[in-house]
């Protein structure tokens, strides 16, 4: 299978107008430390991405407990076999996600370097990633099934995917 790019078709002016938006430099936003949030007992965790809308979840509904709410960081920078041997080595990483039960919304904030990872999480075994072994003391436990759903157009004739 030969894939091509995408192609766009503009007007010149258009194009000319859209090229001269570039010349503007990006505004930097400025991402707090996760300290710096003050927010009731942080849990710091790293893992894969596919779980973070359950952790997100799980994060709003902690986080508003009206005694004892807590706050669940997640980073899930570089994937999850990485996200492990961070949690594995102690090595903090360097952003994190976090949900506040106001919102309930994704945010971001960075760590200081300070922070202990108290989880981990992936969707593959541990033996799935190589060179990883678990310390004793540390469980690798079987969690919730993620699923994945495909999605196709009612009207498509295929019938398998591979």
């Amino acid at each position: 299978m030969i894939l091509k790019k995408p192609r766009f078709v503009v007007p010149a002016a258009l194009a000319a107008g859209i090229a001269g938006l570039t010349a503007y430099p990006a505004r930097a936003q400025t991402v707090p430390t996760c300290k710096s949030l003050n927010l009731p007992n942080p849990i710091y965790g790293a893992g894969g991405s596919a779980i973070e809308p359950d952790i997100g979840g799980v994060a709003t509904a902690l986080g508003g407990l009206a005694s004892n709410p807590e706050t669940i960081f997640f980073s899930d920078a570089g994937g999850a076999c990485p996200q492990l041997q961070s949690f594995l080595s102690g090595t903090e990483t360097a952003v994190y996600n976090y949900w506040t039960p106001a919102d309930g919304k994704i945010h971001t904030c960075t760590g200081d370097g300070t922070e202990t990872l108290s989880f981990a999480h992936m969707g593959n075994p541990v033996s799935a990633c190589p060179g990883v072994t678990l310390p004793a003391g540390v469980g690798d436990f079987p969690a919730p099934v993620q699923s994945l759903n495909v999605v196709t157009p009612d009207a498509s004739k295929e019938t398998s995917i591979s």
